[in-house]
C-alpha cells in the first residue's frame, strides 16, 4: 500500500531533516554541503469514484413490460377516442390503465381486444387534454406495465 503525505506534512519532514543535518554538521568539524532539499511532488489529480455498478436483478424478479399505443398519438378531441394498447407480458385478468393527471386524459373505458392477446381497446376522453407526452401505465394484479403517450395539439376547425 503507497502511503501518501500531505504538502505540508512532507515540508515538515525536509525541514525537520535540514535541521538535523544542520545541528550534526555544527558537531562536525569537517563542513558537509547541505543536501538539496528535494522538490514536494504535485499533488494527485483526484480521480472520480468510480460508479457503482448497477445491483443485478433478483432471479424471481418479473422482466419490465412496455405499453405501446397503436397510432403513437391521440389528438385533442370533443368526442372520445379509441385506440390499442398492446404491452410485453401479461399482468393479470383485470386491468386498469391510468395516465399521468397533468395531461387532462381521463380513461373512459379499458376492455380486452377479441382477437389479440396483451392488446387492451381504450377510449379515452382528450378533450381536456394537454399536448405533450405523457405518462401512460397498465396495471393488473400480476404487475404493471409502462409507456407514454402523446397528445397532438388541437386543431383548429377548416375556415370557410
Amino acid at each position: 500500500m503507497r502511503r501518501e503525505f500531505h504538502p505540508a506534512r512532507l515540508a515538515l519532514a525536509v525541514a525537520f531533516g535540514l535541521l538535523t543535518a544542520s545541528a550534526a554538521s555544527a558537531q562536525d568539524p569537517t563542513p558537509q554541503p547541505a543536501p538539496p532539499a528535494p522538490a514536494p511532488a504535485p499533488a494527485p489529480d483526484p480521480q472520480p469514484a468510480p460508479e457503482p455498478a448497477p445491483a443485478p436483478a433478483p432471479e424471481n424478479a418479473p422482466e419490465m413490460c412496455e405499453v405501446v399505443i397503436d397510432g403513437a398519438s391521440v389528438p385533442v378531441n370533443a368526442e372520445p377516442v379509441t385506440v390499442r394498447a398492446s404491452f410485453s407480458r401479461a399482468i393479470g385478468e383485470t386491468i386498469k390503465a391510468e395516465v399521468s393527471p397533468e395531461s387532462g386524459i381521463k380513461v373512459v373505458s379499458a376492455k380486452p381486444a377479441a382477437e389479440a392477446p396483451l392488446t387492451l381497446e381504450l377510449t379515452l376522453d382528450t378533450s381536456a387534454a394537454a399536448a405533450g407526452d405523457w405518462a401512460f401505465a397498465l396495471k393488473g394484479e400480476e404487475g404493471a406495465c409502462a409507456g407514454s403517450i402523446a397528445v397532438l395539439p388541437a386543431t383548429p376547425p377548416p375556415s370557410r
